[in-house]
């Protein structure tokens, strides 16, 4: 333990800290008193266990923790660069404040700047205050997947939003959506989606319909 700082300092300053917020912390201490685990869980811990204690139940609880974190990520990696009411709600419940925070800053960021097909990791990394190595592990720990990857599913997503209105060509949606090149970003839109951005609305409109017949 650095210096005099005991673990509950130590778990406060790691959940306070936006570029380490999203690490699990699990306290393994000797202080058994119902005062004590409220403080630890107050401290942001994400599990409290006393000693002694199973070898068996640590491994339980640090499986149980990734096994959250693992339906986490899917479920914001599936809400990126969607804008309908409620579609981030559910992901955020679990998150931090900290953690809640960031990716709302960084959706924000990526909705004005979606049509710029120059915006970049290092760009995104810059405006959070984030090196570059930081903010691919921040992004990788809550998502799953690289910044890189992130800026995609976020873009394809919202082009995907953008198709079903029916208001634009596929050509405008990915200009729209920052992919300067349509046959590039209807390859991009085929490997995400399975379909071709025309099947992938022609789909959506026929289920539709069989939905409403029945």
């Amino acid at each position: 333990m650095p210096g005099d700082i005991d673990g509950f300092e130590l778990c406060r300053q790691i959940k306070s800290d936006s570029s380490t917020s999203h690490i699990p912390v699990i306290l393994l201490t000797a202080k058994i008193l119902d005062e004590h685990k409220i403080q630890g869980y107050n401290c942001g811990a994400d599990a409290y266990l006393c000693k002694p204690f199973s070898p068996d139940v640590l491994i339980a609880r640090v499986n149980n923790l990734y096994n959250r974190r693992s339906q986490q990520a899917t479920m914001i990696l599936a809400s990126a660069g969607m804008s309908e009411p409620g579609a981030h709600k559910e992901t955020q419940e679990e998150l931090s404040p900290l953690d809640k925070k960031f990716l709302e800053k960084l959706y924000a960021y990526i909705d004005n700047s979606l049509d710029n097909c120059d915006l970049n990791v290092n760009m995104l990394g810059r405006e959070l205050g984030f090196s570059r190595t930081n903010f691919y592990r921040k992004v990788k720990a809550l998502t799953g997947i690289s910044p890189n990857d992130l800026l995609r599913v976020y873009r394809l997503n919202r082009a995907a939003e953008l198709l079903l209105t029916r208001e634009y060509t596929v050509g405008e949606v990915g200009e729209r959506t920052g992919f300067g090149n349509q046959s590039h970003f209807s390859s991009l839109f085929k490997k995400h989606f399975g379909v071709s951005p025309r099947a992938y609305v022609t789909n959506h409109f026929s289920q539709c319909s069989v939905t409403i017949d029945q």
